[in-house]
């Protein structure tokens, strides 16, 4: 099981790095939640979201670390449906 677990991400970290976005932006609103104790990323890094859309970006912190979604999970879809209206 954790061979396929690695074989993911993999090739998840080979997609992120061969991406290259062209000057386009999508026309789609985003919601940027993150880990309050999350060493992994910072504001500003997260705040570049804005360069892939010409529409709201909205950033939320949470408690917890990378993997606050799993102690979270009811809080994180309601910050969903509540963006998504």
């Amino acid at each position: 099981m954790a061979q396929q677990f690695l074989t993911i991400i993999r090739k998840d970290q080979k997609i992120v790095h061969q991406y290259s976005p062209d000057d386009e932006k999508v026309d789609v609103p985003i919601l940027v939640l993150a880990g309050k104790d999350d060493v992994m990323t910072n504001t500003e890094a997260l705040l570049q979201w804005q360069d892939f859309t010409s529409s709201k970006v909205e950033l939320n912190f949470m408690d917890g670390e990378h993997y606050f979604i799993y102690d979270q999970a009811e809080a994180v879809a309601n910050l969903i449906n509540e963006f998504k209206e």
